[in-house]
């Protein structure tokens, strides 16, 4: 399947839209705040007013009312007494008492003048003029030596009548004016009570916007955080796609180079004639064919690597491991690409090293070999070594400490940007683009190996400089066992580690290791059952081939029904019509004992758990190795393996 991948950099940010600030809620709090500022104002000024008009403007009429009539009763009786007495102090009284009465009615009109005007009306201002007139003449008179005359003026009907009519139409326009003065009072009040009413509305009103518009304002700042996030992602991602394209293009030269080997090899062994006559050319061609698709597998296999990574698939084994078998291994395993290089590859212990400790040997293994392959691909002469060093915690007891193993090289080194490019030992990442072109690789390495390290607890640091080398440091927490001691460094090169390694039987080179034994093949592929056939015959066995899980069941119960059973059954999990995991648990729900060894193109742990689970008793993965299924089948041909696996 082609892995294809998306650049998501072009399209439009849906999610990055950052929504306006929420202006309308804004504007909607403000005018109700301001409202809410006015009817406060105006329900304290209406309280105000109330109580002036209730209190001043009432004590104020009642003042000025009270004024008129005493000035009215002053002139009344400023007359009577200068009519009695003649004296010219009355005179004077009355007249210096007619302004200031002409100023109090004058106050009294002016708190509501038209109803003044209309209620006091002509009809009193002229009878107000008669009894002046009437108490004027009767000074004249009194000063003419009339006195007698003057009194009797004014005690007649007319003036006693006008006098009546007057001091009834002041009392009633002085009781109206109060009574306007009241209903002033209770408009007063009534607007206080408007205000006080609007402001209750509205303050609650107000702070429910207030709150509204802080739960806008988080939502909109939570908005354009996720936005700035969003940018900063598709930004990020820009980056990534770059890193991606350039992942591509050198997988795609990693695949297609050793392809062309391949398949130009194999065309040539298969259309000239003369290779075949020429021995080392054909051995040759047939090396060059094995070589590169070794390789392609070291590709598929740092691919699934970091995919299991990354989706979390890939797990940490805790088991008893030999550090010395392990650094010894990669040595052993990396030596010959270091020979062809014309380099040396050398181990140095520069302490001791516990005997066993807990961890994942797998994985540690696969980072020492990804460190030290770098190493080799990148120094064209000189050396690579390998430097491993242990430093206990408590020297004392020695139940852990830290393990480092430096892999140094006299290769082309980096500079310090080249070196800041791969420090963060990210997906995808080279010092130079161009070291991929001339030295091969996808990038994955360092990237897987810094994840195992992180995964078993420990971590990577590199140090170089540009045309003198390289230096990657794996450093690693261990736990040691209670029982584990500690190897002296001197006599690490000298321990047979044949306990801790996988040999093939010695029996293996004997082709007909396997001589006698009947085997099943269950097989859709005709290219893998000419080549499962021909190993297995190369052994001494022979064979039967089913074409799927169906068809092997069926030669299975046959075979045990003609006492003659298989020995051993080679089954592939994909195949149609019945694959071999419902073929398996077809053939334990029946009885069936045989050994039953899945080969299988699924190499992930839980794919070889799956095949278990169905009732296999081994695994073998694709692409198989002629060795390994050779051993499988002799381990699993006895039948004391059969028996104990099937129960």
């Amino acid at each position: 399947m082609d892995h294809v991948f998306v650049d998501n950099s072009e399209r439009p940010h849906e999610y990055a839209a950052v929504s306006k600030p929420p202006m309308v809620i804004l504007l909607a709090c403000f005018l109700g705040t301001v409202a809410l500022a006015i009817t406060s104002v105006r329900s304290v000024n209406a309280g105000r007013s109330h109580l002036t008009t209730t209190i001043d403007q009432q004590a104020s009429m009642f003042e000025s009312a009270s004024r008129v009539k005493h000035l009215d009763e002053v002139l009344t009786m400023s007359s009577m007494m200068h009519a009695a007495t003649g004296d010219p102090y009355w005179r004077q009284r009355y007249e210096s008492h007619i302004q200031p009465l002409d100023d109090a009615i004058k106050t009294v009109r002016a708190y509501s003048p038209d109803l003044f005007d209309t209620s006091f009306g002509v009809l009193t201002a002229e009878v107000n003029s008669m009894l002046i007139d009437i108490e004027l003449e009767s000074i004249r008179l009194v000063e003419t030596g009339h006195k007698d005359e003057a009194l009797a003026l004014l005690r007649s009907e007319e003036y006693l009548d006008l006098k009546t009519v007057y001091s009834s139409e002041t009392t009633s326009i002085i009781e109206l004016l109060i009574e306007m003065a009241i209903e002033h009072a209770s408009e007063q009040q009534v607007e206080q009570s408007t205000a006080i009413l609007t402001t209750s509305v509205i303050a609650p009103l107000t702070l429910i916007g207030w709150l509204i518009l802080l739960h806008a304002m988080i939502r909109y700042h939570r908005t354009l955080q996720q936005s700035f996030r969003l940018e900063i992602e598709s930004q990020e991602a820009r980056v990534s796609n770059l890193a991606k394209n350039e992942f591509l293009a050198n997988m795609s030269h990693e695949i297609r180079t050793p392809m062309t080997a391949i398949v130009g090899y194999s065309e040539i062994i298969e259309r000239d004639d003369n290779i075949t006559q020429d021995s080392e050319l054909h051995k040759e061609a047939l090396r060059s064919i094995r070589q590169n698709s070794t390789h392609l597998l070291r590709v598929i296999d740092d691919i699934l690597d970091i995919s299991k990574i990354e989706s979390g698939c890939l797990s940490i084994e805790e088991m008893q491991t030999n550090l010395n078998q392990v650094v010894e291994e990669v040595v052993s395993l990396m030596r010959p690409r270091a020979i062809d290089k014309g380099i040396q590859l050398h181990v140095e212990y520069a302490s001791s090293l516990p005997g066993s400790i807990m961890s994942d040997p797998t994985r540690i293994r696969q980072i020492l070999i990804n460190l030290t392959g770098n190493a080799i691909k990148f120094t064209e002469h000189g050396s690579v070594s390998v430097r491993v060093s242990f430093t206990p915690e408590d020297l004392s007891k020695r139940n852990g400490g830290m393990l480092s193993v430096q892999i140094i090289d006299t290769g082309i080194g980096m500079s310090e940007e080249q070196l800041e490019k791969i420090s963060c030992l990210t997906r995808f990442n080279q010092a130079d683009t161009t070291m991929a072109r001339e030295y091969g690789g996808i990038g994955l390495g360092l990237c897987i190996s810094n994840s195992l390290a992180k995964m078993l607890g420990g971590s990577i640091q590199s140090r170089s400089q540009l045309g003198k080398g390289s230096c990657f440091e794996f450093l690693l927490d261990l736990e040691t066992l209670d029982d584990s001691k500690m190897v002296d460094p001197h006599h690490i090169a000298e321990l047979d580690l044949s306990d801790f390694v996988d040999k093939i039987p010695k029996n293996f080179n004997n082709r007909k290791c396997l001589d006698g034994l009947s085997v099943l093949l269950a097989e859709d592929g005709p290219d893998n059952q000419r080549l499962i056939t021909y190993y297995i015959k190369k052994a001494g066995a022979k064979i039967v081939i089913a074409e799927n899980g169906q068809v092997a069941c069926d030669y299975v119960y046959e075979a045990l029904q003609n006492n003659d059973p298989f020995d051993l059954i080679l089954m592939d999990m994909q195949m149609p019509i019945l694959d071999g995991y419902g073929a398996t648990r077809k053939l334990r729900d029946s009885g069936v004992t045989t050994p039953i060894i899945a080969v299988t193109a699924h190499a992930m742990k839980h794919d070889s758990r799956r095949c278990l689970d169905a009732g296999c008793s081994d695994y073998v993965s694709k692409p198989i190795d002629r060795a390994t299924l050779i051993m499988t089948c002799k381990k699993w041909a006895g039948g004391d393996s059969a028996q104990n696996n099937a129960a």
